[in-house]
């Protein structure tokens, strides 16, 4: 018997020494007298002190972006920090401690991802939590993206804001890496061009199309859980929309009238006011006069023929809306204040010429950009006369003048006869979008390529919005 005791007790003993080690400690379980290499104490051994606790979740609706929540007495000061790594990237934020919660945005959908939060508790003793979640996949539907160029030496280095137009339309956030990090599916919009994110970190502003009185032009705001927040109905808006720095948004919006026979959208811009009344501050009839000759070699939908208005931007710096208007051939800033054009250039509507006393600057155009006194316009070819390129125009609005001061063209020809968009990078490189070929591309200003990504056959890309960093809260 007692023989039998013993060479069980041996066995347990054998058994506990051969057990394998964990494969690290535990976040909430070190010892806070621990010390690093130094001497000093590491600040990853010291949760245990802090009695504060992480946890990790996806977003239900938007799997690819993670919610942390913690307890405990994680103190104000210094603010607490939530860093991430997924893939080729990693970021971090300052987050309010009072909040005890955070969203994490720009994981690589169904990868593994790293993620810790780090301060102190309310006694002054350092906090450090980590634990790993793998994100969710690309929805079925959504066309895929890909690298198709990057110079890491040389390219911008920010994130994408855009949609994909084709059916099913979705809003689609790209990292440097041309990933899809993001994305939110509208199944009753039947297209979107736009996707815009709110400058206070809270959610990303959509709309769609909206070419027929059928289908209602609707504002969307969702939260990058998903999460819709706020929705506004705008009678006849379409294609585009923008926000102001105080949070409300204008958006392009049409005054149908009868002209000599001919039956014209008409186009103003409306203000929707943060308390989501809406007010016309702009209507093109108002300022320019019908021609006929303004609907030669047209493409767009009856009932949408003059101005035709496509793209709108605001331009803060100048208090004034960018608006790009196809069948005239134009682009226009329209004084907020005031609600007129302080300028036009390009066609017959122009207050700016070249030094020639010329006015024809482009075709069929859709976005444009303004810089200070640099504009840049994306032109189509609609006309079926050349291959789409981006053009930038120096204005001198008092002295009447624009002149083409740099173009570019793709090197491999591409067809994209409708939409496109441009903007100038904080780098001094051009994103230069040929929405149709499903083809964005960061140009230097010698025209070199540094950064391209693109689509899988049939994908078209909306309009665009560059985000050096994405704005979340909280």
């Amino acid at each position: 018997m007692h023989a039998r005791c013993l060479a069980l007790c041996l066995s347990l003993c054998l058994l506990l020494a051969c057990r394998p080690e964990a494969a690290g400690p535990e976040p909430t379980s070190a010892d806070p007298t621990d010390s690093g290499a130094d001497g000093d104490p590491d600040p990853r051994d010291t949760a245990d002190s802090a009695e504060v606790f992480l946890s990790l979740a996806l977003a239900e609706a938007a799997p690819s972006v993670v919610r942390l929540t913690w307890t405990g007495p994680l103190a104000a000061e210094p603010a607490p920090v939530v860093s991430w790594s997924s893939g080729a990237l990693s970021g971090q934020r300052a987050v309010e401690a009072e909040a005890g919660e955070a969203l994490v945005v720009g994981l690589e959908a169904a990868s593994e991802a790293w993620i810790s939060l780090e301060g102190v508790d309310e006694g002054g003793q350092p906090v450090f939590l980590e634990e790993a979640i793998e994100t969710g996949p690309l929805p079925s539907g959504l066309v895929p993206t890909s690298l198709r160029a990057h110079d890491e030496t040389r390219a911008w280095g920010g994130f994408v804001l855009t949609s994909l137009v084709v059916e099913p339309t979705f809003a689609v956030l790209l990292d440097p890496h041309g990933h899809i990090v993001w994305w939110h599916a509208n199944p009753d919009f039947s297209r979107s061009l736009r996707a815009r994110a709110a400058a206070d970190g809270s959610g990303v502003w959509m709309a769609n199309l909206n070419q027929t009185p059928e289908e209602p032009y609707l504002l969307r705001k969702v939260g990058w859980d998903g999460e819709l927040l706020e929705e506004h109905v705008v009678e006849s808006g379409h294609h585009d929309f923008d926000l102001h720095p105080d949070g409300s948004l204008a958006t392009l919006a049409s005054d149908p009238r009868v002209v000599d026979g001919e039956e014209l959208s008409g186009d103003t811009i409306v203000h929707v006011h943060t308390d989501g009344s809406q007010e016309v501050v702009f209507n093109a009839w108002d300022h320019w006069s019908f021609d006929p000759a303004d609907l030669e070699g047209g493409t767009v939908a009856e009932g949408h023929g003059w101005p035709h208005a496509n793209a709108l931007s605001y331009v803060a710096e100048e208090a004034a809306w960018l608006v790009s208007l196809l069948q005239p051939r134009a682009v226009a800033l329209v004084d907020r204040a005031t609600g007129g054009p302080r300028w036009v250039v390009g066609g017959r509507l122009s207050t700016l010429a070249d030094e020639d006393g010329g006015t024809d600057f482009f075709e069929a155009i859709h976005g444009s950009s303004l810089q200070g006194d640099r504009l840049l316009v994306f032109v189509n070819e609609s006309s079926g006369e050349g291959p789409p390129e981006v053009v930038e125009l120096t204005l001198d609005p008092a002295a009447g003048l624009a002149t083409r001061s740099w173009s570019y063209t793709p090197a491999t020809p591409v067809s994209s006869p409708v939409l496109g968009d441009v903007h100038r990078l904080d780098n001094g490189h051009v994103l230069a979008t040929f929405a149709a070929a499903g083809l964005m591309e960061e140009v230097t200003p010698e025209g070199e390529v540094v950064w391209s990504v693109g689509t899988d056959l049939g994908g078209v890309f909306g309009y665009t919005q560059p985000l050096a960093t994405v704005p979340v809260s909280p």
